[in-house]
């Protein structure tokens, strides 16, 4: 079952993403008078489709969940914090490494991330986390931007 609620996690990233991502693009448009336009990756990242980015998208993930996720939310609940206070905590772990990044794709992968650390704090289930991960990164290496 980890396959379909992993193609719902995918599906409700989306969702939200663009629920969140839209209004605030039109919020700074109008304040700026442009949109907030995503950094480029592709110098820091963009080094194409290589053993060393196949090893790294198939583990990151992997890695990536089972720290800030599995064990830092399972830490925090275990420990008698709150739901609420195990997700803000994971979204900003997570988000302290990724702000190299910029604005405009932070925004966007916060929105993920909370939506992830949601499905985790209501299932406990890290495996759907796990592969949604893997296929948001499988994406990006395909579509060049990793």
């Amino acid at each position: 079952m980890d396959v379909p609620r992993t193609a719902g996690l995918l599906l409700a990233d989306r969702v939200a993403m663009y629920l969140v991502v839209v209004p605030f693009q039109i919020l700074y448009k109008f304040y700026f008078g442009h949109y907030l336009l995503p950094r480029s990756m592709h110098g820091l990242l963009g080094f194409g489709i290589s053993g060393l980015s196949i090893a790294l998208v198939c583990l990151n993930p992997f890695f990536e969940e089972l720290i800030v996720r599995g064990y830092l939310m399972s830490e925090i609940l275990d420990l008698g914090g709150s739901g609420a206070l195990a997700v803000l905590a994971s979204i900003a772990v997570q988000m302290s490494y990724h702000l190299y990044q910029g604005l405009g794709n932070g925004i966007t992968l916060t929105v993920g991330f909370a939506v992830y650390s949601i499905y985790f704090w209501k299932t406990r289930r890290l495996a759907p986390v796990v592969l949604a991960h893997f296929c948001v990164d499988a994406y990006a290496l395909l579509r060049g931007s990793f």
